[in-house]
């Protein structure tokens, strides 16, 4: 565990992000009979200390749902018990009924006055759509936002999104206007997913509220999973899991790799991505086989949390937190898959440095 009290961490020299602790959230309901804390695979500051959740729980052990938790930060560190679960919210239909079990697999979280917008992988096998949702006053799903074409899988499995690799990131822009939201990895029709030999490429999709329209696409280049596994067949996977927008152009993204049995199973890398000068591809229908050059965003790496942390779980969700002494910080929450004997839902807190995010000036 991460060492208790003190002053904050001074920045080392030139670090992007300096560690400020980590906390661990048990697995069980704080009350008998409320569903098992898990999956947590998006966190968004509301506001203070308060933050949502969204479960990727598809039934199973409960209701549609995201969790309410408090973060404390105040003395400048993230110690056991400062990260804690204070009760937890159901998602309902159009007429107040709750979502129907294996319909749905949440993923991102994002929220806006009383207005709160998630997406869903959905679950290709069983001939799921993927979605994002938006839900009203009550919780109730007001609209799905009808997605552009080539996102939906088709019948033969050639186009659309992957089993399990479609949207697992949410996030809206500080002035409320724009949603962006990503697949997890390459659609069918744009090429192979990520191995240890080679990236993939993603895409991104811009949300205009003010018109009511996907407006923009953009080629998001994914790095190679990060190592090789030991045992032939074993999983290996990378994938962008969470955005986090500063602006129309101007995002954050997270990838997370895991190579089972590799060590680290998890390489999980933070973006700073810029979107000006890179291609709207909406009406490309397939990045691998087109005679448009496509300009993809431009991103840098900020760093590694493998190499910061002493131990990494399934990170997925990020969000800033509050500035700390004039510094930024950036929360970060992992999803323990509901298997608490081999994994957590882990907490983990960073410092941003002033230059760590250098907006868009040049590619």
């Amino acid at each position: 565990m991460v060492a208790c009290g003190g002053a904050p961490p001074a920045p080392q020299p030139g670090a992007p992000l300096t560690f400020l602790g980590e906390a661990v959230i048990a697995p069980q309901a704080a009350v008998a009979g409320e569903p098992d804390v898990g999956g947590l695979s998006s966190i968004f500051r509301v506001e203070g200390n308060r933050y949502f959740a969204i479960s990727d729980d598809r039934g199973d052990t409960g209701p549609a749902r995201y969790y309410e938790l408090e973060i404390d930060l105040s003395d400048g560190r993230l110690d056991e018990g400062d990260a804690r679960v204070v009760g937890w919210q159901q998602l309902f239909d159009a007429h107040g009924a709750p979502l129907h079990t294996y319909t749905y697999d949440l993923e991102g979280l994002a929220t806006l006055d009383e207005t709160l917008f998630v997406t869903s992988e959905g679950d290709v096998e069983a001939g799921v759509e993927p979605f994002v949702a938006v839900f009203g006053p009550r919780l109730r799903l007001m609209e799905t936002l009808g997605l552009p074409p080539g996102f939906v899988p088709s019948a033969d499995g050639s186009t659309g999104v992957r089993n399990n690799l479609a949207f697992e990131s949410l996030t809206i822009t500080p002035d409320g206007r724009y949603l962006f939201t990503g697949t997890e990895s390459a659609l069918q029709q744009d090429g192979p997913e990520a191995t240890p030999d080679h990236g993939t490429t993603a895409r991104l999709l811009r949300f205009d509220r003010q018109h009511g329209v996907f407006d923009a696409q953009f080629a998001y280049p994914v790095e190679p999973v990060h190592t090789g596994g030991l045992v032939p067949g074993a999983l290996e996977v990378n994938g962008l899991t969470e955005l986090l927008a500063l602006s129309d152009l101007h995002l954050l993204a997270l990838e997370r790799a895991f190579v089972a049995g590799a060590w680290p199973e998890h390489s999980i890398k933070l973006f700073d991505v810029c979107l000006g000068g890179a291609t709207n591809v909406s009406a490309i229908d397939s990045l691998a086989r087109t005679d448009t050059p496509v300009v993809p965003v431009a991103k840098r790496l900020i760093a590694d949390l493998a190499d910061l942390v002493p131990r990494l779980d399934n990170v997925e969700g990020m969000t800033f937190g509050p500035t700390l002494g004039g510094r930024q910080t950036l929360i970060f929450v992992s999803d323990n898959n509901f298997a608490p004997l081999r994994q957590i839902t882990q907490v983990l807190a960073f410092a941003l440095a002033d230059d760590a995010i250098r907006g868009c000036s040049g590619r």
